[in-house]
């Protein structure tokens, strides 16, 4: 069998593998991919439910966040489950075959999109928070439809090439059952970069340069404070930016979650690629299972630190549970 698995931070690895050893193994990797897919799914068509019906979950930045969890719906509910159950069917002997090209330019256009959207907001949350005065430019209809149209621009229009033979090319390999990017180029390395390494770096030093800068102004003491005139003016100024804050340390949180499910497969890949030599089953757990539980996980960061998300979704349940009721009576 012939590894030619392609990840979201990772160019493809190409060498040969045995046919996995173990029926068990398989079926416990096919069983936990698809819980933590159908899981996500889940909790993400929730928060999802909630955000309409709460109006406070879809204004201003918020919408960025609906955005961003259509995105990883798009993942977890469709792409994810379609190449697992292929790859799935392949382990255990049955023959299939997918369309890869249409699956695979959504495939990295979703992935890809999904980064650079993270990244607008990494920048978002430094403009409201370094630069609160200019904040109210970003939520304007233009720039908020611009932020999320721009990811999807992104994200399709550096993979199309691939659609060409620019680069590289995508392929069905019947015996991995999985569908790849074979490359042809150095093109697939601008690729990768453009669409991972890039905005993986710009959130890093956003968030880095938000942590250091809200240190830097705890350690100062408040300007005006003991004088009540200005502490009243402050009152509000300060609650919205302890919004602001929350909001930035439930993405801060997201992006560690991304790095962690992301980072192991290039630096296995690329610094101890023996350790995937002959473990075909290895790899789908740390080029599949692991990044698919960023996607999967990313809303319970949302869930757990978000007041305003746990407030939507109790209020959500509390709908629909006189709704049962009165459909009951």
């Amino acid at each position: 069998m012939e590894n030619l698995t392609t990840t979201n931070t990772s160019a493809v690895v190409q060498r040969p593998l045995p046919p996995p050893t173990s029926f068990l193994t398989s079926n416990t990797w096919f069983i936990f991919t698809i819980f933590v897919s159908f899981s996500g799914t889940i909790i993400i068509l929730i928060l999802l439910a909630a955000s309409v019906q709460q109006r406070d979950l879809r204004v201003g930045t918020r919408i960025l966040i609906i955005h961003l969890m259509c995105i990883q719906l798009l993942i977890c509910s469709v792409l994810t489950p379609v190449q697992t159950i292929a790859t799935y069917k392949v382990l255990i002997g049955q023959e299939i075959r997918l369309e890869c090209v249409p699956l695979q330019l959504l495939q990295f256009g979703a992935m890809y999109a999904e980064n650079w959207s993270s990244a607008l907001l990494a920048i978002n949350r430094f403009v409201a928070i370094q630069l609160p005065h200019h904040y109210k430019k970003l939520l304007s209809a233009r720039i908020i439809g611009a932020m999320i149209i721009l990811p999807w621009i992104v994200g399709i229009g550096i993979t199309v090439p691939l659609l060409f033979g620019i680069g590289g090319i995508f392929t069905w390999n019947p015996q991995a059952g999985i569908c790849s990017a074979k490359p042809t180029g150095p093109y697939i390395v601008t690729l990768v970069a453009l669409g991972a390494y890039v905005p993986i770096a710009v959130m890093g030093i956003v968030y880095v340069t938000i942590c250091v800068g809200l240190t830097w102004r705890r350690s100062r003491k408040i300007v005006g404070q003991g004088n009540p005139s200005v502490d009243i003016t402050l009152q509000g100024a300060r609650k919205t930016q302890r919004r602001q804050v929350a909001m930035t340390n439930m993405l801060v949180v997201s992006f560690l979650l991304y790095c962690i499910c992301f980072v192991p497969s290039p630096v296995i890949s690329t610094n101890f690629p023996h350790l995937l030599v002959g473990n075909f089953m290895l790899q789908l757990w740390i080029t599949k299972t692991l990044v698919l539980c960023n996607y999967a996980v990313n809303p319970v960061i949302f869930l757990v630190l978000s007041s305003d998300h746990r407030r939507g979704v109790s209020d959500l349940f509390t709908s629909a549970t006189r709704i049962l009721r009165f459909i009951q009576h």
